[in-house]
């Protein structure tokens, strides 16, 4: 959710916070200094938004002007007022359900490109739940003097990558976060049943697999390579008895080695065995725009026990895998895509 902090607590963060200055009455701010802003009055300026993978964040600009209140610059220097709003959640939904998980966001910061001299103005949001020692979220920054508005960039970083903004015209330049302006991408669930056992038994298996989703980040694997996008398949199935002449065997462990096109996964989540369940998202790297179907080839081994009755002569299964191949439909997106977002602006209507 948005987040304002009181003016109070936002002098607190300057005095606490390296590289913040805190001013009084009088207070001269050195040129690439950052302060919390002592007035309160609505900024009056540009507004651009940027996209990360757990929300969006709204950059406020005015000015850059020779006072804010009783601050000033000091070396012939202005100062350029900024504001700074995260929105939880206002991301696509698939990319915000796996980097907004406990543990698993990364801090937000926040630097000014003033005609190619880069300004760091801190972390503004830190986890998902925001966290402190965070730059004022109402501050100013001293530029030098003969900065204008259209000179400044907006530079937004997330988990080493960087997202530049012009506060000119609002144009974003392009990179591996294009696809956090589009809709979420996916596709349909598929039964992945019918496959084989070995050995030869027939217990009832249920399978699905789906929905395929293409995303631009994942947490642990980071931003996905140019031309490259990470595609997450689910993998449900449910297992019933499994008996071989009176005996009844149980499942134990189970071991998932399911491929798409080949590929083994480069990462899994929401890995789940219980007894004969397994439940899984799988995560390939696959090329960026496809757009054709995958083969899934599903393989599941599991370990057995004899849990009822005697084992037949000889010996029971130890083991038991089942396989199967599916064609998983493409991930495509829900709705038609915007303009391409690296070339539109990411401004609301300017005053200046």
């Amino acid at each position: 959710m948005p987040h304002h902090r009181p003016v109070l607590l936002a002098l607190l963060v300057a005095l606490a916070t390296p590289g913040l200055a805190a001013c009084s009455d009088g207070d001269e701010i050195a040129v690439g200094s950052v302060a919390a802003s002592a007035v309160s009055d609505p900024i009056d300026g540009r507004t651009l938004s940027v996209m990360v993978p757990t929300g969006e964040l709204e950059v406020a600009l005015a000015g850059p002007t020779d006072e804010v209140g009783d601050q000033r610059a000091a070396d012939d220097g202005r100062l350029l007022r900024l504001t700074t709003d995260f929105h939880d959640a206002e991301v696509r939904s698939d990319v915000w359900a796996f980097a907004a998980r406990e543990g698993e966001a990364e801090p937000v910061t926040l630097a000014i490109d003033v005609d190619g001299e880069r300004y760091d103005v801190g972390t503004v949001r830190r986890g998902a739940s925001g966290g402190g020692d965070l730059a004022p979220d109402d501050a100013v920054l001293a530029v030098p003097g003969d900065a204008e508005l259209d000179d400044v960039t907006v530079v937004v970083g997330y988990d080493g990558l960087d997202q530049a903004v012009s506060a000119a015209d609002g144009t974003r330049e392009p990179g591996p976060a294009d696809a956090l302006y589009y809709q979420e991408e996916r596709g349909a669930t598929v039964p992945c049943t019918g496959g084989r056992f070995r050995p030869r038994l027939d217990p009832d298996l249920r399978c699905n697999a789906g929905e395929a989703r293409m995303l631009p980040y994942l947490p642990d694997l980071g931003w996905a390579a140019d031309g490259r996008a990470w595609l997450v398949v689910g993998l449900g199935t449910e297992m019933g008895p499994i008996s071989v002449n009176d005996a009844g065997y149980a499942v134990t462990d189970v071991r998932d080695r399911t491929t798409y096109d080949g590929q083994q996964p480069v990462a899994t989540y929401d890995e789940r065995a219980d007894n004969s369940a397994y439940s899984a998202q799988l995560a390939f790297d696959v090329p960026k725009k496809s757009g054709s179907e995958g083969v899934l080839r599903v393989r599941l081994d599991y370990r057995l026990k004899l849990a009822a009755g005697d084992a037949p002569a000889g010996g029971g299964p130890g083991r038991l895998t089942y396989t199967a191949v599916v064609a998983v439909p493409p991930a495509t997106p829900a709705d038609d895509p915007a303009d391409d977002p690296a070339t539109d602006p990411a401004t609301d209507p300017a005053t200046d």
